[in-house]
């Protein structure tokens, strides 16, 4: 997964060495996570989301498009943090992952951290919904969310109506 530029400090100077690392120790397949400890997808090639079949011949997988309607999606390998702290690049915390078993392997994370994104975004919204001189939101308005849906995109609440 890409690292957010809020993140990018937190990383080593050498990350991409440490990447080849992992990539190597891997041979450029999937470690396998707990829910997948036999996952070993090849990075680059592409997945049949119907079958599970794989394959690296494009004119396959865009036969399995085209003749069969399947979905193909390319298998993407990401370095992942075992305890989620960017500035452990101890080796045996980091994994070489396909998208299924990092999202697998990060899912409980991933509910903590939107629910801490939801909770803060409650928090805006509340100090939105205070009338102000300079606030964009009309006063006659109940509420920010009822405004939000009359406009194409609101720059108040980052919603789209």
């Amino acid at each position: 997964m890409p690292i957010k530029p809020e993140n990018r400090a937190r990383y080593p100077k050498h990350w991409k060495e440490i990447v080849e690392q992992v990539r190597k120790r891997s041979g450029d397949k999937c470690e396998g996570s707990p829910d997948y400890p036999d996952c070993r997808r090849p990075n680059g090639w592409l997945l049949n989301k119907r079958t599970g079949e794989l394959t690296d011949d494009g004119v396959l997988a865009e036969a399995w498009e085209l003749a069969d309607g399947d979905k193909v999606s390319r298998i993407v390998l990401t370095t992942a943090h075992l305890d989620h702290v960017p500035e452990n690049c101890d080796l045996a915390n980091l994994r070489h992952w396909c998208q299924r078993c990092h999202l697998h392997y990060d899912k409980h994370h991933h509910a903590q951290t939107a629910y801490a994104t939801r909770k803060t975004g409650m928090n805006n919204l509340e100090l939105a919904l205070e009338p102000a001189e300079t606030s964009p939101i009309p006063k006659s308005t109940p509420s920010a969310r009822a405004w939000c849906r009359t406009r194409p995109r609101c720059d108040t609440c980052a919603a789209w109506a």
